[in-house]
């Protein structure tokens, strides 16, 4: 089972040429980390413990990518959400979550790993599609919801994906210019149920702030 991190990241990158859609690194990177926040609490793995204080639940980690983040808060003390986001991305965001996302999916066979050269090096590694299937299902899923959910449903995985999108400004990896229009309200109410979009934006620009304070 893809976990919330993978499909955010599915969405964000160029199907074609395997690049980023995000308008920055940071938006990327604020995106992956509340996804994976998101998925651990949607697994009870990240539970409340006090007013905006969170902690790793005890108990054997989970498998796979997912496990790997855990592991990353293992013996914290509680804390906001923002301060679980920067313990995942550890000191100066030395761990490259997206890097583990990408990797994965080229295990699963549902990116490629395409590296650009010239004169012999690496320049950069790009991350096309290969199996356009898993995509296209997500995207299918995500549109289904949004279509049917009622004023009574709580939220769920998907409220918390479309909330993170609509932060990131990647609606359009879903619905076209004009639905997104159209189907605003619909979009305003599902992500007022599930908030961990604001968290990601916060994130994100939290990192774009530092850096740019580092270059100055």
């Amino acid at each position: 089972m893809l976990t919330l991190a993978h499909e955010f990241l599915l969405l964000a990158l160029d199907d074609q040429r395997g690049t980023s859609l995000a308008q920055d690194a940071f938006v990327l990177q604020g995106g992956v980390s509340a996804a994976f926040l998101a998925e651990m609490m949607f697994r009870d793995r990240l539970v409340p413990v006090q007013a905006n204080k969170f902690q790793l639940a005890e108990g054997p980690l989970s498998e796979g990518v997912l496990g790997e983040v855990e592991e990353t808060l293992v013996g914290r003390k509680p804390g906001s959400l923002d301060k679980c986001m920067g313990w995942l991305r550890g000191f100066f965001g030395n761990r490259d979550l997206e890097g583990w996302l990408k990797a994965d999916l080229v295990t699963r066979g549902v990116l490629d790993q395409t590296p650009d050269r010239f004169l012999f090096l690496t320049w950069r590694t790009r991350f096309p599609a290969v199996d356009m299937a898993t995509e296209n299902a997500l995207i299918a899923r995500l549109r289904e919801h949004l279509a049917t959910a009622g004023h009574d449903e709580p939220p769920c995985r998907d409220d918390a994906l479309i909330s993170i999108l609509r932060a990131s400004k990647m609606l359009g990896t879903v619905w076209s210019e004009d639905e997104v229009e159209t189907l605003r309200p619909q979009l305003l109410e599902r992500t007022r149920r599930a908030p961990i979009g604001k968290v990601a934006k916060t994130y994100g620009d939290q990192l774009r702030m530092a850096a740019t304070m580092a270059s100055t």
